[in-house]
């Protein structure tokens, strides 16, 4: 999908640290067998959220951009902000927070752990609504910028929000509460 590399640089915050080592590093730090990076995208008081391929796992769930370290990652960091680029188009420019850590699973005997930073993008022309544009990949078919009241809806755009895990709902509605931490306010939605 992307027809260029994701930025060389990006900005972190200094809480951040601990995720600065390789992705066999932070394996062997914790007890786990694998690790999905993931980050969330915030416009104003939206969420990005992506519906996965009715051929892929959890077909037509939804769930945040993320994916498995491809063994050519510096970091954790830099896998969930290639794996933004690679299945939205958007380039991270910093990533701000920790969402969650301790979304863990057993497949095939093995654990397996789900970590979700909150990032900043490059500002993009937009669609006319302020938004950044996103480009899909083949391993999801729609996407929507979803507000706290619509997850806890589970409706957003006439569409169902049927998660791929209950963990992965949690994970997004943390991401509302840090957002409101970070900019000290209940938004205020104007129609």
């Amino acid at each position: 999908m992307a027809s260029q590399p994701p930025p060389p640089a990006f900005k972190i915050a200094p809480s951040l640290q601990p995720y600065q080592i390789t992705p066999a590093a932070y394996i062997i730090q914790h007890p786990i067998a694998h690790f999905i990076a993931s980050g969330i995208v915030a416009h104003a008081d939206r969420i990005l959220l992506l519906q996965r391929s009715p051929h892929d796992v959890f077909g037509l769930h939804w769930e945040v951009p993320g994916g498995m370290p491809e063994g050519t990652e510096e970091n954790v960091l830099t896998v969930a902000v290639r794996e933004l680029w690679e299945e939205t188009g958007l380039r991270a420019v910093r990533v701000t927070d920790l969402v969650d850590e301790t979304h863990d699973w057993v497949h095939a005997g093995e654990v397996w752990r789900k970590v979700t930073f909150l990032m900043e993008v490059e500002e993009t022309a937009g669609n006319g609504d302020g938004r950044p544009v996103v480009r899909l990949a083949e391993e999801h078919v729609d996407c929507v910028w979803a507000s706290e009241e619509e997850v806890r809806a589970g409706r957003c755009e006439g569409r169902v929000l049927e998660w791929t895990s209950p963990e992965q709902e949690r994970t997004v509605l943390r991401a509302f509460e840090l957002l409101r931490v970070m900019f000290d306010t209940q938004w205020v939605h104007i129609a």
